[in-house]
Formats: C-alpha cells, structure tokens, sequence
C-alpha cells in the first residue's frame, strides 16, 4: 500500500475518532434556568445543557447551585436525549454521541479548586459547612452531639419541671416553707430551665430548618 493511502486511512481513523464524543471537560459560561451554557476546550459553547443533580423526583434529592465559572464532566449518550428530556415517545431525529447528546454532571474540579478526600460527610455553601462523623455535627468550628445534647437537656428540665410541680402541689419547698413566686428554689429551677434551654439554642444556633 502506498504511503499516500496509508496517511488518508490514518486521517479517516481520526476524523472517526475526533466525530466519536464521549466525555469532556466544561466550564460553565451562563445558567439558563433548568440549562446551561457550557463551554468546551475547543472554545466552542454548547447552549442549553441539562444539569446532573443528585434526586429521585421533583421535590426530592440534593440540588446545588451552579454559577458561571463552575468546571465538570461533559457526558455524551449513545442515542438521541431530546426525546426523553421532553418526556416524548420517540425521537425526531436518529444519532449517536452528538455533540448536542450530553449532561453536564457538576464537581469535576482542578487542582487548585479540589480538596483532600474527606473522612466525614461535608455540606458546604461558600463560608457555611456542616460536617457530620461519628454521630457529631460540626457547625462552622463548633462541634454538636446533638442527640446526647438534646437528650441531656430535656431531662435536665424535665427533672427541675417535676420537683418544682411536686413543690407547688404539696405547698412546700425544698426550704420547708410556702411555694411563692419569690422562693428562692422556685426561681432557681427557672434560672437552670432558661439556662438549659439557652445552652441549646447555642449548640444549635447555626443549623437552619
């Protein structure tokens, strides 16, 4: 075979190859609602990308917001995705790993941006983190047992609640004399209710519902 020929075969075999799309890196370049305008090392934009996230429904799953500037995976489908992006029977349109046939899937980052490989679970959003390990919350720099906080604290009141409601039921207090709104034991069970209730509300001051 003459060289020729052997170079136009080896330029096919690329040309094939280079139409094939698998996977490729992106870089956000706008958020358009439920898409996204991505941009790839070509510098080419494919426009209106569907976004990756984490659900199992509408209402369901762990959703994240994307700006522009955000890096991740480029991923190209065997078939034609417009029919089932737009919930249809069957496609318009017959081919295979398109260029217009992909998810961007969000979190493909480079080195500068990426983190070691956590131990523990981590949710963050800019300066907030929520860090759970070993039945601990971190909140920020603080760390919660937030169960065994709870739990410790509603006993605690529920301890002072019971002898301060035996109190006013018998008329005595610890001190042998009337319950009155001024009895020093009387109000230092309220002192260590508020205390308690104080001392929770700071534990879990920084988790929002």
């Amino acid at each position: 075979m003459k060289k020729s020929a052997v170079t136009q075969l080896e330029k096919l075999g690329d040309a094939i190859r280079e139409s094939i799309n698998c996977a490729k890196t992106g870089t956000v370049q706008k958020v358009n609602g439920k898409f996204a305008d991505i941009k790839i090392k070509s510098g080419a934009v494919l426009a209106e990308v569907p976004v990756f996230y984490f659900v199992t429904g509408e209402e369901v799953g762990l959703f994240s917001p994307l700006a522009k500037g955000d890096t991740g995976l480029l991923l190209f489908f065997d078939d034609n995705i417009d029919g089932f992006i737009n919930s249809a029977e069957k496609d318009k349109e017959k081919h295979s790993h398109d260029i217009s046939d992909c998810i961007f899937i969000p979190g493909f980052l480079t080195n500068s941006k990426r983190m070691s490989n956590p131990t523990e679970l981590i949710l963050k959003n800019k300066n907030s983190k929520l860090i759970m390990q070993n039945g601990k919350l971190s909140l920020g720099n603080n760390t919660v047992e937030v169960l065994a906080t709870i739990e410790s604290t509603l006993e605690k009141i529920s301890s002072t609640l019971t002898k301060l409601t035996a109190g006013l039921a018998t008329g005595t207090a610890a001190t042998g004399g009337a319950v009155t709104w001024t009895d020093a034991t009387f109000l230092s069970g309220l002192g260590t209710i508020k205390g308690e209730v104080d001392t929770l509300k700071g534990n879990i001051g920084g988790l929002k519902i």
